[in-house]
């Protein structure tokens, strides 16, 4: 099978995303050349380089990807205290811990006994949260005026 090359604007690319335009990287290009380790047999990871953030477009490229919202400001501290035990149920529901955790109880006939009662408990209860969140995500004073 001949597979050809695409060009990165190609409708090919289209549903991994967009190419970003409308930014000058000519500094960090240049911070990069004269800063940067190139390793010849693999790949070097930096989570944050301080001389990169410094220079402009890191301001215009975080406000154009983030919508404006600085990655740790009071608005993302507000955020994270707000859905810091959704976030870590989530961290925890994203690994194989859960399904080993009811696996082991499922082998006992003790814990088979408890899960058919709080599997059912725990869904409700779910189920209760997600209401909430929802209830609470949605409060719009305006309703009550029409009662």
């Amino acid at each position: 099978m001949i597979q050809s090359i695409r060009p990165v604007g190609s409708d090919a690319f289209g549903p991994y995303g967009r190419v970003v335009a409308g930014y000058r990287f000519d500094g960090l290009l240049q911070v990069l050349r004269e800063h940067t380790p190139r390793p010849s047999d693999g790949t070097v990871y930096v989570a944050s380089d301080p001389r990169l953030e410094r220079l402009p477009v890191f301001g215009e490229v975080q406000a154009g990807f983030f919508g404006g919202l600085p990655a740790a400001g009071v608005e993302s501290l507000y955020y994270l205290r707000s859905y810091a035990v959704v976030l870590v149920i989530a961290l925890l529901g994203a690994t194989p811990l859960p399904a080993k955790a009811v696996q082991r109880l499922r082998d006992t006939s003790a814990g088979s006994a408890v899960l058919s009662v709080a599997e059912p408990v725990a869904l409700v209860l779910l189920l209760a949260l997600c209401t909430a969140y929802l209830v609470d995500g949605s409060f719009n004073p305006f309703l009550y005026f029409r009662f």
